[in-house]
């Protein structure tokens, strides 16, 4: 008995040793990570010889023979088998797949990668092996360490054991990103034959789900990472249809109506960016007579992120810069051009200049990635392709800008803003989204709350009649609102302002298998409007609730709360 105590007390000291060696490379694999996607790689790069030392020390310390036997000991057997699984995988992963990692990442980042307007597709090509294997080596290990019952452990080693999980699946879900993106950019970038893209710019004025009304196309051909513009033009130039250019499915017509396929501003009624992305696309095909490859989305804001990277361009006498370039776009435009051919036409060179700028000479490739991935961050950067095994490996990405109602355990929630107004006056309304969790009976109940407001000049004074609108003179703006309970969730009540909406007035449907309903706001200059809608989540959804919404011309906030059932 003695003896076993003396190889007990052992056998502690040597898991609190592992123990503290795998706390030191949890914090250094977070901090890589953190630093990583702030764009700084050569100081994550400082960190990884002390990441592997603490991995290399833990599993020298777990590989001890001592704790080998203490595995077939009742009180230590299940904590050292996870101490010793888990020092293996860490010293595994910071000698193999993060440095992989960092290597593609500092091809990625590197501000060579991008010259004379050429993107050097053979370099992200050859980055790419190196991040699969990572990226399948920390998909093993984050599968093995799910595999560890953490709530039987001591409880020494809960903290560590969650902490590691927690950093390797923050990585790892990084990584996923890297590699999809790695898998489908050499081909998509023209590596072995030449594609065609239609570039999309939405005015965020005019608000629809996807962010606004289709305002300008411009149309990108790349040739083995060469990107030239080949034709632009807007959404009057490609005009209307007496038809939808694709069929229109029952759940559409129900909820979106026809108008979706027949004018190019309502193709981003939907809030599902594929089925947008084949409607303008099939227009374009229509007026210009080029079927594209694949359709990429943005918008002003998105346009002034880019700016602030590669600096401003002159479009027609007139400077834009991160600084101004969404107010400017988005309203100063009315005031200073009259005529709505020339608006259309000023908003399509200046798309056309800030993508002229990113592919006509050298350009800082940090710089413009971090502003791309802040863009896709924010729905302002979404991507769809017409090859199905890439649009594939797009689907569960932020570029895709797809209808979901739940991500794994997370219900996903859908707010989005229509203008109804035929105005360019939601520039001027602000939205605040709150989702909170009030229970987990029968199901996790949610309270999805937006509030509007309109900061629009006091009876509509000193603005243009093209920002007004025909259907107010006042500065109203009417607004339809697009809600959407997560997956296998209803809609179950409605208040405005406090006061309970009557179930007749917002009559639920289905789109894509998830309940939608509509309800109208319409606020004068000053007034503001709170909506509260209570629905529920599907069986299986626990986690915490997501919210998908409507990227507008002004920031916004979204507040989610935990889960009731965590």
């Amino acid at each position: 008995m003695l003896v076993v105590g003396a190889l007990g007390a052992w056998v502690a000291i040597d898991v609190v040793r592992v123990r503290d060696h795998l706390l030191a490379a949890a914090d250094d694999i977070t901090e890589i990570r953190e630093l990583t996607t702030a764009g700084d790689i050569d100081a994550a790069r400082t960190l990884l010889p002390g990441a592997q030392d603490h991995a290399a020390a833990a599993a020298s310390a777990a590989g001890n023979p001592l704790l080998g036997a203490a595995t077939r000991l009742p009180a230590y057997g299940d904590d050292v088998a996870a101490v010793r699984t888990l020092s293996t995988v860490v010293a595994q992963l910071t000698e193999g797949a993060l440095p992989g990692f960092l290597d593609a990442v500092t091809v990625l980042g590197d501000d060579g990668l991008i010259r004379d307007g050429r993107i050097d597709v053979r370099a992200i090509a050859a980055a790419s092996p190196a991040v699969q294997d990572g990226e399948a080596a920390l998909r093993d290990a984050v599968a093995v360490l799910a595999r560890i019952e953490q709530d039987e452990l001591i409880e020494e080693l809960r903290g560590p054991v969650a902490e590691l999980s927690d950093a390797l699946a923050e990585v790892n879900a990084q990584t996923v990103t890297a590699a999809k993106a790695l898998r489908v950019m050499p081909t998509m970038l023209g590596l072995h034959e030449p594609r065609t893209y239609l570039l999309v710019t939405q005015n965020n004025a005019e608000a629809r789900s996807l962010g606004g009304i289709p305002g300008a196309f411009v149309e990108l051909t790349v040739t083995d990472g060469l990107i030239e513009i080949t034709g632009q033009g807007d959404a009057g130039s490609i005009g209307s249809f007496d038809d939808p250019v694709l069929p229109i499915t029952e759940d559409e017509g129900d909820l979106l109506g026809p108008l979706l396929g027949m004018f190019p501003q309502n193709a981003t009624f939907t809030p599902h960016f594929p089925r947008a992305a084949e409607i303008v696309g099939e227009m374009w095909q229509r007026s210009d007579g080029t079927r594209v490859d694949g359709v990429l989305a943005t918008d002003p804001v998105a346009l002034g992120y880019l700016l602030d990277a590669t600096g401003p361009v002159d479009v027609a006498g007139t400077e834009v810069s991160g600084e101004n370039a969404a107010e400017l776009l988005l309203n100063q435009v009315y005031f200073a051009i009259a005529e709505p051919e020339q608006q259309d036409a000023f908003f399509a060179a200046a798309a056309g200049e800030v993508f002229g700028k990113l592919t006509g000479g050298d350009v800082p490739a940090q710089g413009v990635l971090r502003a791309l991935e802040r863009a896709a961050r924010e729905d302002r950067l979404l991507l769809w392709s017409r090859d199905e095994d890439e649009q594939a490996e797009l689907q569960g990405t932020v570029l895709s800008g797809e209808l979901v109602g739940a991500r794994a355990e997370a219900p996903v929630v859908g707010v989005y803003l229509n203008d109804a107004t035929a105005s360019k006056m939601t520039y001027y309304l602000d939205q605040t989204i709150a989702v909170a969790s009030r229970s987990c009976d029968a199901g996790q109940q949610l309270t999805t709350t937006l509030r509007l407001a309109s900061h629009a000049p006091d009876g509509g004074v000193g603005l243009p009649a093209y920002v007004l609108g025909d259907l107010y003179d006042d500065g109203a703006v009417r607004t339809n609102v697009l809600l959407y309970a997560p997956a296998g969730g209803i809609v179950t009540g409605v208040r405005r302002d406090g006061v309970a909406v009557p179930a007749e007035e917002w009559p639920a449907r289905l789109h894509g298998g998830l309940q939608a309903i509509y309800l109208e706001t319409v606020l004068a200059p000053g007034q503001e409007t709170t909506l509260e809608v209570d629905m529920t989540a599907g069986a299986g959804l626990t986690g915490d609730p997501i919210v998908r919404s409507t990227p507008g011309a002004r920031p916004s906030s979204t507040v989610t709360a935990p889960s009731a059932c965590s």
